[in-house]
């Protein structure tokens, strides 16, 4: 009896220790700065918009003028002849013929069907898109750090309730070896007292393995030591004002998928531009530096040198390659579709997933209120209950009933309230606020 009794404490106080062993409490604004800085998500979608920013030039866009530089320095090593028709034939062997070439070349597009332009505005929509990509992708770490960082405190709340359960399973046991030992009780009081306390003793070491488990995840949204230790703050506040109808007006014009969306049409409605560009001709001009010098001891003219500057303008029009032309934009145009009627399904199912996110919402706050309620209740229950059963007024299946309806209780309203702080945090999310509200 007291090895059981030993074993029971012995797991109240290994939970303890599991929860005492991390010092560190870490706050969820700590967390979000450290996910900010190191999880790899956020720097991939950092680096990807970099690209973007860094892609939106002029040069890219084609304004800017080419320029080039070319420099061959060539030897020989050869056996030459020459005849000429008057005079004596001149012969060598191992001569070192030598030429020397230097040139530079500037080619600059005036006109090309205003597709530079096009280009130009094409990069500045991929920068913006690439901006409301890397928010997107943060946002959606972000939120998956909170949501982690809560479902460790409700899984750390549901670990307390166990313990209270444990802590009067145990008084049972006590209560119930003292009435046996006065004459009062029964051996069967005792055993079902070892049996609810073993079964709530197994649910705490099953919840402190969840808990442990849920720490690793936030740890790898960290990007650090997944074995990192850490308590958190015991709250989860929940902001009750959000407004539907504010919630649609921004989800529309900050949702970041939504912009994404909307830049993959206006991208889709550049491409278009450009291939009717390709109907036009492209001009441009060109000027250039050359300079040559070559030496052959056995030809007449034993040196030969220039220099001097070349210029002019260039045309070109592709009057007919087999219609491929009209196909690109027949095609673009199809794309440029297809691209607005996603963007448009993309509208609604936003809108769609915000609608129940909020239906969930109030209900969980609803169901928040009724929980505390209920929660008081039941615990008056359990303690009129308890004192009934010192006085053997009801047996321990009633007692294990009124204290299990207790334990029900708190763990609803637990729930209620990580998924009450889960759909809040969605909402803040689909309606471009998640990143706002933290600053």
């Amino acid at each position: 009896m007291n090895k059981t009794k030993f074993f029971m404490l012995a797991v109240i106080w290994t939970a303890g220790f599991l929860n005492a062993f991390s010092q560190d409490t870490l706050t969820l604004e700590k967390a979000i700065e450290i996910g900010l800085e190191n999880n790899y998500t956020i720097i991939i979608a950092r680096n990807n918009q970099k690209i973007a920013e860094n892609s939106n030039t002029l040069g890219n866009a084609g304004f800017l003028p080419d320029l080039s530089l070319n420099f061959n320095n060539t030897g020989n090593l050869v056996n030459t002849r020459v005849e000429y028709l008057t005079g004596p034939p001149r012969e060598g062997k191992g001569i070192q013929p030598k030429s020397i070439s230097a040139s530079a070349l500037v080619n600059w597009t005036l006109f090309d069907g205003l597709n530079m332009f096009i280009t130009k505005s094409k990069l500045e929509e991929l920068e913006r898109a690439g901006q409301t990509k890397a928010r997107m992708d943060i946002e959606v770490t972000i939120a998956n750090i909170i949501n982690t960082y809560y479902s460790i405190v409700q899984q750390q709340k549901m670990m307390y309730v166990i313990q209270e359960a444990i802590g009067l399973s145990l008084q049972r046991l006590k209560l119930a070896q003292s009435m046996k030992s006065i004459g009062t009780g029964s051996e069967q009081a005792i055993y079902q007292a070892m049996v609810d306390a073993n079964a709530d003793s197994t649910r705490l070491l099953q919840q402190a393995a969840l808990i442990r488990n849920a720490k690793a995840d936030l740890n790898r949204l960290l990007a650090r030591e997944i074995t990192t230790p850490f308590e958190v703050r015991p709250e989860i506040p929940i902001n009750s004002k959000l407004d539907y109808n504010d919630l649609v007006q921004k989800l529309e014009s900050q949702n970041a998928m939504l912009l994404t969306s909307r830049a993959n049409a206006n991208i889709a409605k550049y491409d278009i531009e450009s291939f009717r560009s390709q109907y036009y001709p492209i001009i441009g001009v060109f000027g250039g530096y050359n300079y040559t010098k070559s030496q052959n001891p056995v030809s007449p003219a034993r040196l030969n040198r220039s220099n001097g500057l070349t210029y002019g303008v260039t045309a070109s029009m592709n009057v007919f390659n087999g219609g491929v032309n009209n196909l690109n934009v027949q095609n673009a145009k199809v794309q440029y579709q297809s691209n607005t009627s996603l963007y448009e399904d993309t509208k609604l199912a936003l809108q769609n997933d915000l609608y129940k996110f909020y239906n969930n919402y109030l209900t969980s706050i609803q169901l928040v209120n009724i929980q505390v309620g209920n929660v008081e209740v039941a615990r008056k229950d359990l303690n009129i209950a308890v004192g009934r059963y010192k006085l053997g007024n009801i047996n321990d299946i009633d007692l294990r009933i009124t204290q299990q309806k207790l334990t029900d209780a708190e763990n609803d309203l637990l729930s209620a309230q990580f998924t009450a702080k889960t759909a809040e945090i969605e909402l803040q999310r689909l309606s471009g606020q998640l990143l706002n509200d933290l600053q």
